[in-house]
């Protein structure tokens, strides 16, 4: 197998993987603390541009990995909708206008619509990352979904390098360490919290 088959065909299970323990999380602990709605909207119409623009241009592992991760966005969007955190008008219009707006420009340039994925998964996690340190109250937040989540950008970036396609290398190349970094305040955040109980326990 070439390193562009492995790259992407790890790129695209790790895709597929990442963001199910963020869900399982969310359903079985019935929270969404720590969760920034906004990187949560985002990541619901993210995969739509990558799932149109890896679809125009022949890359079915791009279309099954955000098909996957959209699903997965609409099962945390919907929780977050049922506990109050998310509008319903908000998202349901965000999605409605990203799907017209896709469309629109794929009868373009598939590139158009791959540029507005770009613009927009970009800065995606950011607001995740700026809760992150704003808050300790991160128990909703899984550590394994952003840990997947930069494996996952790592290897994109190496996909990308391989079918020399810019679009792929750009945004996951700053992705990596968000995810890393999330992780890791995640981590700390259930630290901290277990010594507080440890300390009142004794």
């Amino acid at each position: 197998m070439s390193l562009e088959s492995i790259s992407g065909l790890i790129a695209t299970s790790c895709g597929m993987a990442f963001i199910w323990p963020q869900v399982a999380r969310c359903y079985r602990r019935k929270t969404v603390e720590g969760l920034s709605s906004t990187t949560v909207l985002v990541g619901l119409i993210n995969p739509v541009f990558w799932t149109i623009f890896g679809y125009s241009t022949g890359r079915s592992i791009a279309v099954f990995a955000n098909m996957n991760v959209a699903f997965a966005f609409f099962l945390i969007t919907i929780k977050m909708v049922w506990m109050k955190v998310v509008n319903p008008i908000i998202a349901t219009t965000m999605l409605t206008v990203t799907i017209i707006y896709c469309y629109i420009m794929n009868s373009i340039s598939p590139y158009v619509v791959g540029v507005t994925g770009l613009i927009i998964s970009t800065p995606m996690f950011l607001p995740q990352l700026l809760r992150a340190f704003q808050t300790e109250q991160l128990y909703g937040v899984s550590i394994w979904s952003n840990i997947l989540f930069s494996i996952q950008c790592g290897f994109w970036v190496v996909y990308g390098v391989e079918v020399q396609e810019w679009l792929y290398i750009y945004p996951n190349v700053f992705l990596v360490p968000c995810g890393l970094i999330i992780a890791w305040r995640v981590w700390n955040s259930r630290r901290s919290f277990e010594a507080q109980n440890a300390g009142h326990s004794s």
